[in-house]
């Protein structure tokens, strides 16, 4: 039997045992990480000997709870061991009366009969030579590639999170969530816990570019990229990426692009021979209150 737990009833040892033995595990559901991004707002449906768990961030309005998906949490949904833990059907009955705006499950999830619209990720499998990775990337990407990489310029792996905070609201400065504290609060839980990997790319001792990954179970997640604003340097992000691909080849590992829909930004990353991936998502965008 499903049940639903509030935030207070939720037992946060079996809750972790279950997501950290999943076949499909995320980050994104982790308790600390939930508590980052929702402020701790957020519950959980569960069945018996929590073998299966699918978490529930909201928001409140009119004092009432609502399902919603958090920002930069691209993928939650049911986790747990064996093909009946990616079935939704039995968990979406259990939510489909509930107020719900937007929640998206993970790829490996199957949609049922819900009304599921379906959304895109990139994911490139790492377990193969640099070599033959490299022969999948466009000839734009090879390109800037090679281009960057003979200018004088060295790779930084130091993560200092309110420089990287800068740098991100000056590329984006009409951006709000990147003001927000929930960014700067998971940025610094991400440091805390040393489950990031950073590249930055210095030229005459200024970063220029950089990326960001999440580093969760055998997945990398790219969670940020911040590109170079002069001509000389465009393609440094791709550089860095390359460069992460390269560092990390041959191991049993995913980069996982988080995203996108926006055409321009899906065709930069399956030009890193990334494949596209489908997760259900159910959305009710003119919930009314």
């Amino acid at each position: 039997m499903i049940r639903y737990l509030r935030h207070s009833d939720i037992d946060f040892d079996a809750y972790r045992r279950s997501l950290n033995s999943s076949d499909n595990y995320r980050i994104y559901a982790e308790p600390w990480y939930l508590d980052a991004v929702t402020g701790g707002c957020w519950d959980c449906l569960a069945d018996e000997g929590y073998s299966r768990i699918m978490p529930l961030p909201y928001a409140r309005k009119l004092g009432v709870k609502i399902i919603v998906q958090p920002l930069f949490c691209q993928q939650l949904g049911v986790f747990g061991i064996g093909k009946d833990s990616v079935s939704v059907n039995d968990f979406y009955k259990k939510i489909k009366h509930l107020p719900l705006r937007s929640y998206a499950f993970n790829e490996e999830n199957m949609a049922g009969n819900g009304k599921f619209i379906t959304r895109k990720n990139f994911v490139l499998s790492l377990n193969e030579s640099y070599e033959a990775l490299r022969i999948n990337f466009n000839k734009n990407r090879k390109r800037d590639i090679s281009r960057i990489g003979r200018l004088k310029t060295q790779v930084s792996t130091d993560f200092v999170v309110q420089d990287f905070v800068n740098a991100v609201q000056q590329e984006y400065p009409d951006l709000p969530y990147y003001r927000s504290p929930v960014f700067i609060r998971l940025l610094e839980e991400i440091k805390n816990r040393g489950l990031y990997d950073f590249r930055g790319l210095i030229s005459d001792g200024k970063e220029i570019a950089s990326v960001l990954f999440l580093v969760s179970g055998r997945r990398r997640i790219l969670l940020m990229s911040i590109k170079s604003t002069f001509d000389a340097y465009r393609g440094a992000a791709a550089f860095l990426i390359s460069r992460y691909i390269q560092e990390n080849a041959q191991q049993d590992l995913l980069l996982d692009f988080e995203g996108s829909m926006i055409p321009g930004i899906a065709r930069f990353y399956g030009s890193f021979g990334a494949s596209p991936k489908n997760y259900p998502v159910l959305s009710r965008p003119y919930l009314f209150f």
